[in-house]
């Protein structure tokens, strides 16, 4: 009887391993840097275009609940992993927001999206 649940219990572990190791990240070498709902499409700078992502999970780090996100066009839309275009980053949507790991630490921090998942 106890073999039986134990091999059991390792057959689940190896299988949620492999599992976990099958998972593909959404964009190749990129980290996720905030989710949260776009609060601005305005842009920032001209020409460039930008978004603001409020985390408001994080609303008591006054400099960091919101992110300043800049992009061009490279930057990679998905939803359910179907490509999405730039206008689908409307005001109200939530967001997940992904870069390759360098931004300028201000208040709030500025960081050029090379990702973004629709919620």
């Amino acid at each position: 009887m106890w073999l039986t649940n134990g091999v059991r219990l390792l057959a689940s572990i190896i299988f949620a391993t492999v599992s976990a190791c099958n998972e593909a990240a959404p964009f190749d070498g990129a980290t996720l840097f905030i989710e949260g709902t776009i609060s601005s499409r305005e842009p920032i700078w001209p020409s460039t275009p930008t978004f603001v992502v409020v985390d408001s999970a994080r609303i008591a780090d006054y400099c960091d609940h919101a992110a300043i996100v800049t992009f061009g066009a490279d930057l990679i839309v998905l939803q359910n992993g179907v490509r999405k275009d730039t206008s689908d980053l409307t005001v109200g949507r939530y967001v997940s927001v992904y870069t390759s790991g360098v931004y300028l630490k201000t208040c709030a921090p500025i960081v050029s999206g090379v990702g973004v998942l629709l919620r």
